[in-house]
């Protein structure tokens, strides 16, 4: 953002009473919101979507990592810790997170789920899966891998062509734009799979449900997830997913396949594209298991959040007038040069 749109967000917070900030990303938008929520004095929440530590080779190279892995993680976790420590209730999507974010010293940390709107996510009737294959250009003779998702280099893509290498009249349908999509495509090109891999581009929300409606497994073969939306998509849709361990293990468990190593994982997608019964039959129970995830009650767990927040916020004052912000207030034009120096003065004493 800009310092004029900032200052027009601030106006616009002012006239519409705003009474709390919701950030979720640590960098330069979070900063800005934490700058408006300093600026009006009401409590803040931010959630927690990103494992940052586990992207720091694309930040510094696959080289200097190695070389300095530790200083670096350790650099990236003193940031995440001192953004939170503003931050009067963060939301971790899912226990896993949780933890991790207590372990590094965050406090106030709340597990609330994400939910999907099963309204609009449901299992598909045959016709359905044949027109959402003539829609995509899938062959109606073939089984469908399906993965949707940022195609983020962290996301492992090649690893689906591996898996697909491994199947017999199967194709692979990847939906979604990134910066390893060329990669991808390089690697399928290479491995002579080119014809075998279909590329969907980003997906609409309103074509969300035929895209998962053709697939027979949802494969994610990410190992960096904090909760794994699309997994619960497909899960919605009915269809068998397998996941690795971490955070989509939560959301999977018993309703799903997590695989503890790559071959566990191009055994289970082979094993569910040869049986459909079996597939079916763990479709069904994710289906379950995500319309139990219902917006409504992710919304009511997200306001208890806010109420935490809105408490905690009234019995500390930690952070909330300090002299750097009565600076940064001067150099966005909310007060002079005199107001400055006599607040920070106040604040010195």
């Amino acid at each position: 953002m800009s310092n004029i749109s900032l200052n027009r967000m601030l106006d616009l917070c002012r006239a519409r009473g705003a009474g709390l900030v919701h950030i979720h990303t640590p960098s330069t938008n979070g900063l800005n919101g934490l700058y408006v929520q300093k600026i009006l004095k009401v409590p803040c929440v931010s959630t927690f979507h990103t494992m940052w530590d586990k992207y720091t080779p694309y930040l510094f190279g696959s080289r200097l990592n190695r070389l300095f892995k530790n200083p670096i993680r350790g650099s990236t976790w003193l940031y995440i810790r001192s953004f939170h420590s503003h931050c009067d209730a963060t939301i971790a999507p899912s226990m896993l997170v949780k933890g991790e974010l207590e372990r590094h010293g965050i406090e106030n940390v709340h597990f609330v789920p994400t939910a999907v709107d099963v309204s609009r996510l449901r299992p598909p009737t045959r016709r359905e899966t044949a027109a959402a294959r003539r829609r995509f250009g899938v062959p109606t003779d073939r089984k469908v891998i399906l993965y949707l998702g940022r195609m983020g280099f962290e996301k492992n893509i090649p690893f689906l062509l591996r898996t697909l290498e491994a199947t017999q009249d199967s194709v692979l349908v990847l939906g979604g734009k990134g910066p390893a999509l060329e990669l991808a495509m390089e690697a399928a090109r290479k491995a002579g799979l080119s014809g075998k891999t279909i590329y969907a581009g980003f997906v609409r929300d309103e074509d969300l449900g035929r895209f998962y409606r053709m697939a027979d497994v949802f494969a994610m073969p990410s190992r960096t997830e904090t909760q794994g939306l699309t997994v619960l998509e497909a899960m919605a849709c009915g269809r068998p997913v397998v996941v690795f361990g971490g955070a989509t293990s939560e959301l999977v468990g018993d309703r799903g396949v997590v695989a503890g190593s790559d071959s566990e994982f191009v055994d289970a997608v082979k094993e569910l594209l040869g049986n459909p019964r079996t597939g079916g039959g763990l479709g069904r129970t994710g289906r379950r298991i995500a319309a139990s995830r219902s917006l409504r009650r992710m919304a009511m767990e997200v306001d208890g959040v806010y109420a935490r927040a809105r408490e905690i916020f009234r019995r500390t004052t930690a952070g909330r007038g300090d002299f750097w912000t009565a600076v940064v207030r001067k150099f966005k034009g909310y007060e002079s040069l005199e107001e400055t120096f006599r607040r920070g003065a106040r604040l010195g004493r």
